[in-house]
């Protein structure tokens, strides 16, 4: 082994190795089961309905409905990048597929009748990582009606 070759460090994180490997944070990437259909998020090698390994990649819509909706109001440590949003609202959300996510509403003023509201998938920074670059992920925001 070269003494000058980089070696793979696990703690040093990639943006690109996270959207290549991690669908499921920006492109909300889950799996299909080929034997009984069912769908899953995040992705699954094993179906748990049926037991078979036969599971393809899946690509969500990002639309869907608010079926709870919870306020976070404990301001998050600054380190993490989050201490300038707070209120957080995080809710779950049942896509248009019937899959129930847990995401985060950005740019609303209150959650007390958001219930039932449509919402679809944006992408939006969410913290820096170990090595000074953003990580991405998916949020989401209210549709105009």
């Amino acid at each position: 082994m070269n003494l000058n070759e980089q070696l793979s460090n696990p703690t040093i994180e990639s943006s690109l190795k996270d959207w290549r490997e991690q669908g499921g944070l920006t492109r909300l990437e889950g799996s299909r089961c080929l034997n009984c259909n069912e769908l899953f998020f995040p992705r699954r090698t094993v179906c748990p309905v049926c037991h078979q390994q036969k599971l393809i990649p899946y690509r969500f819509s990002g639309k869907g409905t608010i079926v709870n909706i919870e306020i976070n109001n404990i301001p998050q440590v600054a380190i993490f990048g989050y201490r300038e949003i707070s209120p957080r609202y995080l809710a779950i959300i049942r896509l248009d597929e019937g899959v129930n996510i847990l995401g985060e509403i950005i740019e609303c003023d209150k959650a007390d009748s958001l219930l039932n509201k449509t919402v679809h998938m944006v992408i939006r920074k969410q913290s820096r990582s170990s090595n000074t670059s953003w990580k991405y992920g998916y949020k989401f925001k209210l549709d105009n009606k």
